[in-house]
């Protein structure tokens, strides 16, 4: 495989919302614009991990910063 055709999974979200926020526990959450692929992982993980941004069927989600710290791990 080529390293050219290899693609994130998400991106930063292009609008003028903000892309994280601290909630009342102290947790930080990102959002982010995903692949239907990547949206279909992220709903593997235990529900407390993710929450829908939008519309279900948009694929944009809020990730616990566990969840978006294992993203950036898996280089996905």
């Amino acid at each position: 495989m080529v390293i050219s055709t290899v693609r994130k999974g998400w991106e930063w979200p292009k609008d003028n919302q903000p892309v994280n926020y601290v909630d009342e526990l102290g947790i930080t959450w990102y959002r982010l614009n995903c692949r239907y692929q990547f949206g279909d992982w992220i709903e593997t993980h235990d529900n407390k991990l993710w929450r829908c941004a939008d519309p279900y069927h948009m694929a944009h989600y809020w990730v616990h910063e566990r969840l978006y710290g294992w993203i950036l791990l898996k280089g996905v």
